[in-house]
């Protein structure tokens, strides 16, 4: 291959164009970067399609592309210069704002406090947790009502079921047989 056909096929590489949209009215969108390649995007109709996805617009559709100073409306994609910012708005008017300072947060600088305080202990004694005993289930005697043959009954409910009144009364049921059926109260 000569120098010169391989000159012409670098020559031959599509048009990249790289610009930075902001939508309309919105001071709080930061700007989304939008990469225009002569492949994919062959006129200004499939561009505002491009930009309708990539900022994701309220409004709907993006139908009009400004510059971000002047509110001057772009009409061809030729006019689209690579490194610029735009903005991109519906079928609204431009709204004035301050595009190119939207994306720019100054970070507070803290106060350095190069003071180094001492530690002071304190003397009051607290028991650890870990040395104190698991919460054990309540322990119940249960003595049927009229009957004195029957022996009392020694019944332990775990705390999760404390809440459960039904669940302690079928417990209590299971552990003393009745004649007169369940426990009710």
């Amino acid at each position: 291959m000569t120098s010169t056909g391989t000159k012409g096929s670098f020559l031959s590489q599509p048009m990249v164009k790289s610009v930075l949209v902001y939508r309309n009215g919105d001071p709080f969108f930061p700007g989304r970067r939008i990469v225009i390649n002569e492949k994919k995007v062959s006129n200004f109709e499939v561009f505002l399609k491009e930009v309708t996805g990539g900022v994701k617009a309220p409004f709907g559709a993006v139908r009009n592309i400004y510059t971000p100073r002047a509110g001057h409306r772009v009409r061809q994609l030729e006019e689209l210069q690579s490194g610029e910012q735009y903005v991109a708005g519906g079928r609204e008017a431009f709204k004035k704002l301050n595009y190119l300072d939207i994306g720019e947060t100054k970070k507070k600088t803290a106060e350095v406090n190069n003071e180094v305080k001492p530690v002071t202990h304190s003397r009051i004694t607290v028991s650890a947790r870990f040395r104190k005993p698991l919460q054990e289930p309540y322990t119940i005697f249960l003595i049927a009502n009229g009957d004195l043959i029957s022996p009392v009954v020694r019944l332990l409910i775990p705390r999760k079921t404390l809440n459960h009144w039904d669940h302690i009364l079928e417990m209590v049921t299971a552990k003393v047989t009745l004649r007169s059926g369940a426990v009710h109260r």
